[in-house]
């Protein structure tokens, strides 16, 4: 069943440089219970998509178009107050920093009590300590750490935080926004592992942001592909690793190393392009191996292949 689904958004920056197009007509279909990794270089407009849809975005970005639809509601129609009914408890955000994001004066705990109580006020305040004991739990942080504060903990400690945070009050869908940047491989795992887990034991559905291919592959059910504002490709992670459609899936692939296979790495060549003044035509043209002339006159349309979806004149 479908929990999450973006129409055709459009979110701009408007900046002294002009005008960059973030996210500029995306469509994305989630399911209840999955995990859907969100992948893209720097500057792609991932971090832009997850936070449109909780509306937390900075004063220079605005919605120019399109819906969220969020378990049948249309969270860009929401007014303010009815959207902080639903951040925390329906829908909840791991941000990329948490030494930035927690409250460096404040206790972990006390940030986890503030949260449920906001959203639940006839839960009493020792209710409140307990549940939040047991979101530190259930993330691996011993209860009598309740009471420390951010900088007391590690960074992979902060990231668990972040977690319990999130999952304290069993939200149906999870954003989490390169929750494992500057982790060193093992806290990544474990960071992972536990992601995994709680959609697993509570059903939730998760939103993974990150630039790192090999990992969303390993731990998502699908893959979405994003590149300079556009989704390019869209799928189960099995078929989008195994054969990618788009070319820049492709290249994405090929600059992976792996360990275990003699394989050359290739680079992609180029830059991403400035967003202020998008190329015309596919954004990918002038990057593509496989590019031909109509690549750089016309938008690619976004078309169904082999129950993926791909934007590539290759398929046209």
């Amino acid at each position: 069943m479908t929990l999450l689904k973006i129409n055709n958004l459009k979110v701009y920056y408007y900046t002294r440089r002009g005008i960059v197009k973030a996210v500029d007509n995306v469509s994305l279909a989630m399911n209840k219970g999955e995990m859907v990794g969100l992948v893209g270089e720097s500057g792609s407009g991932k971090s832009t998509l997850g936070l449109s849809i909780i509306r937390v975005l900075p004063p220079q970005a605005k919605i120019i178009s399109g819906s969220v639809i969020f378990n049948g509601t249309d969270l860009l129609k929401l007014s303010e107050r009815e959207m902080r009914k639903i951040r925390g408890k329906e829908i909840s955000m791991v941000f990329q920093d948490p030494l930035t994001s927690l409250d460096p004066l404040q206790k972990i705990g006390d940030q986890i009590v503030e949260t449920i109580l906001e959203h639940e006020p006839n839960i009493s305040k020792q209710e409140a300590y307990n549940m939040a004991k047991k979101a530190l739990q259930e993330v691996g942080i011993p209860p009598d750490r309740i009471g420390n504060y951010p900088h007391q903990l590690s960074g992979g400690q902060r990231q668990r935080v972040m977690i319990a945070l999130a999952m304290v009050l069993k939200p149906k869908l999870i954003i989490a926004d390169e929750p494992t940047t500057a982790l060193d491989v093992i806290v990544q795992d474990r960071i992972m592992e536990l992601l995994s887990a709680l959609k697993k034991e509570y059903g939730m559905s998760i939103l993974f942001i990150t630039h790192d291919l090999a990992l969303a592959a390993e731990r998502s059910d699908k893959i979405a592909v994003m590149y300079a504002g556009h989704l390019y490709e869209y799928g189960s992670s099995t078929d989008v690793v195994n054969k990618p459609l788009h070319p820049y899936t492709e290249g994405l692939i090929e600059s992976i190393p792996d360990v275990f296979m003699r394989k050359e790495i290739k680079e992609i060549p180029g830059q991403p392009p400035d967003l202020t003044k998008p190329p015309s035509g596919c954004r990918f043209h002038p990057r593509c191996p496989y590019r031909m002339p109509k690549c750089s006159r016309e938008e690619p349309p976004i078309l169904q292949v082999n129950g993926r979806l791909v934007k590539c004149w290759l398929y046209s």
